[in-house]
């Protein structure tokens, strides 16, 4: 066995030559692809627990993907997801591997106090795959949020011994999760609401559409589209039906875009990821309420458009994960 190039935990890999690299199968990560480049980048971050928890995480939720130098510097700028964000991902995790209501899984506490070092007994979850699907940095917070998780009711836990309990996912759980899915996770669908204006159009062509689409989604702006409904109500549908929503909030002298304003909100109302852009000066000189000054703006400038383009396309995937969505 070899050591995991993220976690340093005990994996499978093998040599790709066509990359300089290699494919890893680890527990704690599941599978991956990294360059040499990328695994020698990491090992600046040995020793950083909350760090690596993140990568391992993210990893986690996308598999199969390709780690180059340019995954790092994403994964590094990466925030600790909340309690309540990692004890979701725990039960996602638990519901869809159930195969049936009421199936229960065992996890050894014992291991969860030592996961690299005690091996899990036949039939017993593995407590690095429950520390990487919940970001985790240690197995102590895997059960923690197992405790939590029943303290809720979404999740039923039986004590067999002091160091062994079997799990299920509750009724309310699976009505949890059903809940925690309403927002779209089916849809391809990336709306983008801004100033439909010859002078920013070059925006939408060169960096908006083209980052949502590499992302995998279907870039969607409403002006782009033939309808004969009013268009406050093709608007709000398309809304509803999207995965996310780009907001870009550059104006010309006139002042704010209202609409655009609108349909953030509307968006966020909904529970949609909305990602806040705007041009640079704007954010420099305040030009914008006050009330959204507070989010994490993606800023651009005209001769920053292939920068600003990629960044797009990896805020979308580090919040979304790839979508699936190709152009004709």
């Amino acid at each position: 066995m070899n050591k995991c190039p993220i976690c340093n935990s005990e994996a499978e890999s093998r040599f790709l030559r066509e990359l300089d690299g290699e494919g890893v199968n680890c527990p704690r990560c599941g599978q991956f692809r990294i360059t040499r480049e990328a695994s020698v980048n990491w090992r600046r971050f040995t020793g950083e627990e909350r760090l690596i928890a993140n990568a391992c995480g993210w990893i986690r939720e996308h598999q199969n993907e390709l780690i180059n130098s340019e995954t790092v510097e994403l994964i590094e700028t990466l925030k600790a997801p909340t309690v309540t964000e990692k004890a979701n991902r725990l039960l996602r995790y638990l519901g869809r591997i159930s195969a049936y209501f009421g199936e229960q899984f065992g996890i050894s506490l014992q291991e969860a106090r030592s996961p690299l070092s005690v091996p899990t007994p036949n039939g017993f979850l593995p407590v690095l795959e429950l520390m990487g699907v919940a970001s985790t940095v240690n197995g102590d917070e895997v059960v923690h949020l197992l405790k939590y998780l029943e303290d809720e009711r979404l999740l039923e836990i039986n004590k067999l011994s002091t160091t062994t309990n079997y799990i299920s996912v509750s009724a309310g759980g699976f009505s949890h999760i059903e809940q925690l899915a309403a927002f779209n996770p089916e849809s391809n669908i990336g709306f983008c609401a801004m100033w439909f204006d010859d002078s920013v159009n070059f925006l939408y062509d060169k960096a908006i559409e083209p980052a949502i689409g590499n992302a995998g989604y279907r870039p969607f702006r409403i002006d782009k589209e033939e309808h004969v409904n009013r268009i406050d109500d093709e608007i709000f549908a398309n809304i509803r039906s999207s995965r996310f929503v780009v907001a870009d909030f550059t104006h010309g002298e006139t002042g704010v875009r209202g609409g655009v304003y609108f349909e953030a909100g509307f968006a966020q109302g909904l529970g949609l990821p909305v990602i806040w852009t705007c041009r640079s000066d704007m954010l420099s000189e305040a030009k914008l309420h006050f009330d959204i000054r507070q989010y994490n703006f993606l800023e651009w400038t005209d001769a920053s458009l292939d920068d600003f383009k990629d960044r797009l396309q990896k805020r979308i995937e580090a919040i979304l994960g790839r979508g699936t969505w190709k152009p004709e």
